[in-house]
Parts: structure tokens; C-alpha cells; sequence
């Protein structure tokens, strides 16, 4: 079975990411852009790949420059100060995960699988407070880093 020509390259490229509503909770928004491409004038798929990636690092481009206007929400949530005890955490991160202090700084280990949406709001938690997710199976964890002054 021989495929027709490609005359047209689409590709949609998105960003994720939190911001504050009226309440002061954290809500999920989105941007995203979408390039639409006629390559009915290219000479065979070499071409269509090369316009396809060109595409792709113009939305990444794009993407980079945004910055969404509530940024960053640890500044006005006041989720910057270093917790001393599990109470001092929101209850987003209380009911779902142990949380332990040592010299280091506070580890934040689920105490199930989370899913996607609890998983991304515990993660803008970390990451507002300057820690990372280290991914290690079922070993995985939070992790917020003590302040250095």
C-alpha cells in the first residue's frame, strides 16, 4: 500500500502550571500553542522531519518565554518557611504523605500512590518550597532541602 504525500505538518505544544485563585488556593492552568505547517512543496521526508523539529523548537521557544502572572505562589502562600514539624505542612501534604526532618532538610514519602492530580499538586508544593521529586519505585520520594543562609 503506497501513503500519499504529506502537504501539512501540525504540531500542538502545552505548559502546565499553578497559579493562585481569589481564595488563595492553587489552581492548574494551561497555555498552549499550536503551529500548523503546509508542506505541500517538500521534497520527501527528510524535509516534513526537518520542519516538524523546526516547529517543535519554535513552541518550545514560545513556552519558555511564558510566565504566568501569579508566579511564583510560594512568595504569597508563605509556603517558603522551613516546616519543624508535620503540622506546619498543608493538609494536601499531611494526609498524604509521612513526612520526615533530619539535618538535610524534610523528606516527603506517600503513603500511597498518590495518582496524577495529587502527585502534580504535592510536586508544585515541593518545588515552590525549592525541593525535587526523587524517583525510586516504591522507594520514591519528596524531598525539601534545609535553607542555606
Amino acid at each position: 500500500m503506497k501513503m500519499g504525500k504529506i502537504i501539512e505538518v501540525t504540531v500542538t505544544k502545552g505548559k502546565t502550571f499553578t497559579t493562585l485563585d481569589a481564595k488563595g488556593q492553587n489552581k492548574w492552568d494551561r497555555i498552549e500553542y499550536s503551529l500548523k505547517v503546509d508542506v505541500s512543496d517538500a521534497n520527501g521526508e527528510g524535509d516534513v522531519e526537518d520542519v516538524r523539529v523546526r516547529a517543535n523548537q519554535l513552541l518550545d521557544s514560545w513556552l519558555e518565554l511564558f510566565k504566568p502572572v501569579d508566579s511564583p505562589q510560594i512568595e504569597k502562600t508563605g509556603l517558603h518557611l522551613e516546616p519543624t514539624c508535620s503540622n506546619e505542612f498543608p493538609e494536601l501534604i499531611t494526609d498524604t504523605c509521612i513526612v520526615t526532618r533530619d539535618e538535610g532538610g524534610v523528606s516527603l514519602k506517600p503513603k500511597q500512590f498518590l495518582g496524577k492530580e495529587r502527585f502534580n499538586d504535592v510536586l508544585a508544593y515541593v518545588r515552590g518550597a525549592g525541593g525535587r521529586y526523587l524517583p525510586a519505585g516504591k522507594d520514591s520520594y519528596f524531598r525539601i532541602p534545609k535553607k542555606r543562609v
